[in-house]
């Protein structure tokens, strides 16, 4: 049995609905900064931070970096928005978890999840995007979901729709996964 968790986000909440925590009080450092500023390694790196922090508050272990939901997640973000679409099946109705076993990640065997989202200027900075995904109780189940181990960032400048908002926009996929099930 395969487990199937899709989730999609655009900009349902306003800026700034967090808990009212700092940036200074994060164990992240700079995370509302916006992408443009912390370049897409540093955004990447300070959105898994913001997730392992969600995840440590529960006692559950920290995601880790897999190159190939990476790879996955950073592809879909790319077609979003050179095809102007916002779904997390392709036009052509590809899966997230065809486009995992694409990228040589063992997504026919193994637990499975994706989030999507996308914002302009500084709504777009890890800080504002994670905090969006813990508000939206289907987002927030995967990051929080105890049988994922593994996670892919992909990060692309650029919005799959009309913008609404200000600021140079950003399209974020975020690929999980987990052990192989038994059989």
């Amino acid at each position: 049995m395969r487990l199937r968790a899709l989730l999609t986000l655009a900009l349902a909440l306003p800026a700034g609905c967090g808990d009212g925590a700092s940036e200074s009080s994060s164990p992240c450092g700079a995370v509302r900064l916006e992408p443009a500023q912390l370049g897409d390694a540093g955004t990447r790196a300070l959105t898994l931070c913001l997730i392992n922090a969600e995840r440590a508050k529960r006692g559950l272990a920290p995601l880790v970096r897999r190159d190939q939901l990476e790879l996955a997640s950073q592809r879909h973000s790319e077609d979003m928005v050179a095809r102007r679409f916002f779904e997390h099946d392709t036009p052509e109705g590809t899966d997230p978890q065809q486009r995992m076993l694409a990228a040589g990640y063992p997504a026919d065997n193994a637990y499975t999840g994706e989030n999507i989202a996308w914002a302009g200027g500084r709504r777009a900075s890890p800080w504002e995007i994670v905090d969006l995904w813990m508000h939206s109780p289907p987002h927030r189940e995967n990051i929080l979901r105890p049988g994922f181990t593994e996670v892919g960032i992909g990060l692309v400048r650029g919005a799959p729709e009309p913008q609404r908002s200000d600021g140079v926009p950003w399209t974020y996929t975020t690929d999980f996964g987990g052990p192989p099930l038994s059989q």
